[in-house]
């Protein structure tokens, strides 16, 4: 029996919802889906999307989908291309992220000082440099060059540079990231597992896109820093205490 591969019928599917803005669907090794990433309006409620994309896609490709491979980024109210994050818990239960991050003391904040790669033999190594206050945290990372491999790249770099940062307060490690189109550009969607005491037991998933504006490692690298920036404010404010 030839395998059927359903990338392309799932992402159409997904952008026949009203709320769906960008779609982005990467298969397993059976040709279903094993990531599903979607850049949603600013008034959905990500819990009941999850669940509805889940629906959906059995329905109408005709195999299981674990909810838990839903990430979902929402945009901004005023309508612009700065997105927020949407929080999911470790059951794939969206939680609704706030609006406009609070201001925090610097101490309490990561600034992405600078991030640079360079490409051999068909690898591109990316070097993240955070700076929080006067100090400065790096982070490397290493994946196969491409669009998507350069996106990964910037972003396990800066996750690496934020858990040094975080140390021992908190963990991120990236857990997906893929490159999806909406209001006619591209952004860079990363989804990352943070652990915490201050989170509790279970690992929190923490999602976020960034407009692409020529370089998607850099992207990446700042959807990783806005997917992170209140459970960062909330160690780092922590370890001061």
């Amino acid at each position: 029996m030839p395998q059927r591969h359903t990338k392309a019928e799932a992402e159409a599917v997904l952008r026949e919802l009203p709320s769906v803005l960008g779609a982005f669907v990467r298969e397993d090794v059976h040709g279903h889906p094993r990531e599903v990433h979607l850049l949603v309006r600013h008034d959905t409620v990500p819990r009941e999307l999850a669940r509805d994309v889940r629906d959906l896609l059995e329905e109408r490709l005709g195999v299981p989908v674990d909810q838990r491979v839903i990430s979902i980024a929402q945009v901004a109210a005023n309508g612009g291309t700065t997105l927020r994050d949407a929080l999911l818990d470790a059951e794939g239960a969206g939680v609704d992220g706030a609006g406009a991050a609070v201001e925090e003391p610097p101490p309490t904040r990561l600034a992405l000082v600078s991030i640079e790669s360079s490409r051999s033999l068909g690898w591109i190594e990316t070097r993240a440099l955070l700076r929080r206050g006067v100090v400065e945290f790096e982070g490397t990372a290493r994946e196969v060059e491409s669009a998507g491999g350069a996106a990964r790249a910037g972003a396990r770099a800066t996750a690496a540079a934020l858990s040094a940062a975080c140390e021992p307060g908190l963990r991120v490690d990236v857990e997906t990231v893929s490159l999806v189109s909406a209001f006619d550009r591209e952004h860079a969607l990363v989804s990352t597992a943070a652990a915490s005491p201050l989170l509790g037991r279970g690992v929190r998933t923490l999602v976020a896109a960034q407009p692409v504006e020529g370089d998607p490692v850099e992207a990446a690298a700042l959807a990783v820093l806005k997917a992170t920036n209140r459970v960062v404010a909330l160690a780092l404010a922590s370890s001061r205490a």
